[in-house]
C-alpha cells in the first residue's frame, strides 16, 4: 500500500465543520475531514455514528445545516447530485440501486451516459455523430466491466445476479464515469468473507488506477487492511482519525466499540 504524504499532498476533498439536524436529532455535529489525493480513506463508526449522513452531504443528496464541502479547492455544498457528479464524484450505495430489467451492461451503460456529447437530439435525429458517441460509450462500459472482471456477466440481466455480481456491477457502473473521487457506502454488505477479501483488492485496484476512495465501512478487517487513514465518528461527532493501528490502539474507538456508551446517550 503506498504511503501518503499529507504534508505534501493538498486535499481532494474537504470538508469543515459540517452539521444536519433532523427535528431535534442532531446526525451530524461540527465534523471535519480532509480526503488527500490518492488515498484510501474510511469512515466508521457505530449504527447512528452519523457517516450516511456526512456521504449524503458530500454527493449533495443533503444539504449542511452549516459548514463547507470543497472538492479539488471549490466549493459544492448545496449543489445538485448530478452537478457534483460532473464535478467528478462518483457514489454507491448501502443498498444497491440497479436498473432491474436490464442486463449488467446496461446498468453500467447509465453510469457511461453522462459523458455522451451527441445530446438528446442528436440521438433523437439518429445523426452520425450520435451513432459514433454511443458505440464509444458502449466501448468504455464495457471497459469498466473488464476492469472489474465481470465479463461473463455482462449479458445477463442483473435482477437474477448473486449479491456478490450485483454489488461488482453497481462499482463496475461508477468507475464507467471515470471518477476522480469514489465514495463507496458498505462495499462489503452482504458478502461472504471470499467476496469481501476480493472487495478490498478491487477497491486497491481502483485507487491504483488514480482515483481517490472514500469508504464507509462496517467490516473491520477489510477497512484495517486498505485503508491509509480512517475517521471515526461517534453520535455524530468525530472521535478520533488517524492511521489504522493508530485507530486500533486508541482507547475512546475501543470504549465505543465496545459499547461502554451509556445506553440513553445512544441514538438510533
Amino acid at each position: 500500500m503506498p504511503g501518503i504524504d499529507k504534508a505534501k499532498t493538498a486535499p481532494i476533498l474537504r470538508a469543515m465543520g459540517l452539521s444536519r439536524s433532523f427535528g431535534g436529532l442532531h446526525a451530524l455535529q461540527d465534523v471535519s475531514l480532509d480526503v488527500p489525493r490518492g488515498c484510501i480513506k474510511g469512515v466508521i463508526g457505530p449504527n447512528g455514528a452519523g457517516k450516511t449522513t456526512l456521504f449524503n452531504l458530500i454527493s449533495g443528496s443533503l444539504k449542511p445545516d452549516s459548514g463547507t464541502v470543497c472538492f479539488e479547492e471549490r466549493p459544492i455544498q448545496g449543489m445538485k447530485p448530478s452537478r457534483i457528479a460532473a464535478q467528478g464524484i462518483s457514489r454507491t450505495f448501502q443498498n444497491i440501486k440497479l436498473f432491474h430489467g436490464m442486463t449488467a451492461l446496461e446498468n453500467v451503460l447509465v453510469g457511461r451516459h453522462r459523458l455522451g456529447r451527441a445530446g438528446f437530439f442528436g440521438g433523437m435525429l439518429n445523426l452520425p455523430a450520435a451513432g459514433r458517441d454511443e458505440r464509444m460509450l458502449l466501448d468504455r462500459a464495457r471497459e469498466a466491466i473488464a476492469f472489474i472482471g465481470i465479463e461473463d456477466v455482462a449479458q445477463r440481466e442483473v435482477s437474477g445476479l448473486s449479491f456478490g455480481h450485483q454489488r461488482a456491477v453497481e462499482l463496475a457502473r461508477a468507475i464507467a464515469s471515470d471518477p476522480v473521487l469514489l465514495l463507496l457506502d458498505e462495499p462489503a454488505a452482504g458478502l461472504n468473507m471470499k467476496e469481501t477479501s476480493d472487495m478490498g483488492a478491487l477497491v486497491r485496484k481502483i485507487r491504483d488506477r488514480g482515483v481517490t476512495v472514500l469508504m464507509v465501512e462496517h467490516d473491520m478487517s477489510l477497512v484495517m487492511g486498505i485503508c491509509d487513514d480512517i475517521t471515526v465518528l461517534n453520535q455524530g461527532r468525530k472521535i478520533f482519525e488517524g492511521a489504522p493501528d493508530a485507530v486500533q490502539r486508541s482507547a475512546e474507538v475501543i470504549r465505543v466499540y465496545l459499547g461502554e456508551v451509556n445506553a440513553e446517550d445512544s441514538q438510533p
